[in-house]
């Protein structure tokens, strides 16, 4: 579920992903990501043969995405991701628990589910 938290007179809009309307939730927080920490290189490969210095910057912008993503995840999440180290170890993890792919599985097994129930000669009830 998204949530929205009041500060004061602002009403902002801080999404905590608790597991519900994810696609929404992934958009919103790869522009957060993108445009209020300027960090839209976490979200691209890594670059082969990248210096020292551009190394550090990377890490740096990484660890600062990474953390407005988990203080934007809700606790049951969080445990899913807890060993992840980067954004796109996140967003990887998470796209397989909640992307489109598990909803397209679930209405599978929910059809198969509500055929056995059809079926006059199955145990299911």
């Amino acid at each position: 579920m998204l949530q929205k938290m009041e500060h004061g007179p602002i009403v902002m809009s801080h999404l905590i992903f608790n597991g519900q309307q994810y696609s929404q939730w992934k958009t919103r927080m790869s522009k957060e990501i993108c445009l209020t920490l300027e960090c839209s290189k976490v979200l691209e490969p890594i670059p082969d043969g990248e210096t020292d210095v551009e190394r550090v910057a990377r890490e740096t912008q990484e660890n600062q995405a990474a953390g407005a993503v988990f203080n934007k995840l809700g606790t049951d999440v969080i445990n899913l991701v807890r060993d992840c180290n980067t954004v796109r170890e996140i967003f990887a993890v998470l796209n397989l628990q909640y992307g489109a792919g598990n909803r397209v599985n679930a209405l599978i097994i929910q059809s198969q589910l509500d055929n056995m129930r059809l079926d006059p000669q199955s145990d299911v009830i």
